[in-house]
């Protein structure tokens, strides 16, 4: 049976956000290559080190964190790449107090020869603010 990139793209997010529900750096850190390329709300990271880093100071602000999808775009079908586009929602909470922020990303994903695991080479990810106001919008 033949699964659709959509079905495909949503599904390695799946995957991130168990590992994120686990609430271990590593777990989250295993979602991606070695050369991981991250671009977001920490700036510019690059390799598995610097994103692991970057994973446990958020662990440390917060105690939960869930992304919910709301559209998800294919813009690259080429195996063993997938790439995508989506935006949704982000739910989180931090010092019990629970928030809610629209998102957007972008994801480069390839799968490993080696395994057969599908991992995230590039990550760009952000919650939208507007410039004059500095509130989400």
């Amino acid at each position: 049976m033949t699964t659709s990139p959509e079905a495909r793209a949503r599904a390695v997010f799946a995957t991130f956000q168990t590992a994120v529900d686990t609430w271990v750096a590593e777990a989250v850190a295993d979602c991606f290559t070695d050369d991981v390329v991250y671009v977001g709300t920490a700036g510019y990271l690059h390799g598995r080190d610097e994103l692991l880093g970057y994973v446990r100071e958020v662990f440390e602000r917060n105690e939960a964190m869930r992304w919910e999808l709301a559209q998800v775009h294919v813009f690259l079908d080429a195996p063993p790449l997938l790439g995508f586009a989506a935006s949704g929602t982000i739910i989180g909470t931090s010092a019990g107090r629970p928030r809610e922020l629209p998102f957007r990303l972008s994801l480069l994903v390839e799968q490993q020869r080696a395994t057969g695991a599908t991992k995230i080479r590039h990550f760009h990810g952000s919650v939208p603010i507007d410039a004059f106001t500095s509130t989400s919008s």
